[in-house]
């Protein structure tokens, strides 16, 4: 290689391997071909402190109701068709929290209790200043116009923006109860039903009591068919 290795400080003269874990080389291997490293590899002896091993963390179900929302959104769209993204579904929805099917994004009314919200995530205001807590407009029995607090999963903020809502394009998969797979994960469903999403003004009908998890169709993107005026 054109350098003189004993310039290098290395004993040249030690019966031992200058390196013990390192090998240049292939060599005689127990399958006896020149490319088996298997045995080249050398692992250094080491020992992990007990105070580095951790075996008291409560299962991730027991804790879901004491995570934030920005750690319930991490665990949804982190964790696609697993037990723990359905968990986080039902605890947002419990929040107040629905999918919105088409938008495929989560979005709850915009009150002033969500509007001082002790949430970290950046919040960016789409309204012009619209009032904080302004009750919605019905618009007949299918939907409604008013603020919403809508999740961006791509940019992992908040956004405040005016919305017409149609009441079938929430997702109500949850409608009825927790899913079989959930009550066997964590023994009762009790404390975990869905409750309506709540604002100032009614309730919307047809979500009162329904789920919005959103768990088949979970993602990020999607284009709206529904605009702000």
């Amino acid at each position: 290689m054109g350098q003189d290795l004993s310039t290098l400080g290395l004993d040249l003269d030690s019966p031992d391997p200058l390196i013990p874990s390192f090998f240049p080389f292939p060599g005689e291997g127990r399958t006896g071909s020149m490319y088996d490293f298997h045995d080249r590899h050398v692992v250094p002896d080491f020992h992990i402190p007990s105070a580095y091993t951790v075996n008291n963390v409560p299962p991730l179900q027991t804790r879901i109701g004491s995570f934030s929302d920005e750690t319930l959104f991490s665990i949804f769209y982190q964790h696609p068709h697993d037990t723990v993204q359905e968990l986080a579904a039902l605890e947002l929805t419990n929040r107040e929290w629905r999918w919105h099917k088409i938008l495929r994004q989560w979005l709850q009314k915009d009150t002033r209790e969500s509007s001082i919200s002790s949430s970290s995530l950046p919040t960016i205001d789409l309204t012009n200043g619209a009032p904080y807590g302004a009750p919605s407009h019905r618009l007949g029995d299918r939907g409604e116009r008013g603020i919403f607090i809508f999740f961006d999963a791509a940019n992992w903020r908040r956004e405040r923006r005016e919305f017409v809502l149609n009441y079938e394009e929430l997702d109500t998969r949850l409608a009825g109860g927790v899913p079989a797979a959930i009550t066997a994960m964590t023994g009762s469903a009790a404390g975990m039903s869905a409750g309506p999403m709540g604002a100032a003004g009614a309730p919307l009908p047809g979500v009162g009591g329904s789920g919005a998890s959103g768990i088949g169709s979970s993602g990020v993107g999607g284009a709206p068919t529904s605009a702000a005026a």
